[in-house]
């Protein structure tokens, strides 16, 4: 029995990479988009040990907006990590 996979030259390879890599991508900016609904929820729940969102300080201006698109991105790595480790495999 012959593995396909061996028959491919290295254009073919370097095909289905950038093929599986734009997958993984495309899944990271989905459940991205998908997490930014609930950040504000994912961030109040982060909260709940420092007694909620009114004992939070921003020393920044834009720090309020920055943890809100740093949770929103950490969520979304971790909604689309089970699909990126398949596209890895």
């Amino acid at each position: 029995m012959t593995n396909p996979d061996r028959t491919m030259d290295i254009w073919s390879h370097i095909e289905e990479l950038r093929r599986r890599l734009l997958l993984a991508l495309v899944g990271l900016i989905v459940a991205t988009l998908v997490s930014l609904l609930f950040a504000d929820i994912v961030i109040e729940y982060l909260a709940i040990p420092i007694g909620g969102l009114e004992n939070i300080q921003s020393i920044e201006v834009t720090e309020n907006v920055g943890v809100f698109m740093k949770v929103a991105l950490l969520s979304g790595v971790i909604l689309a990590l089970p699909f990126i480790s398949y596209q890895a495999m």
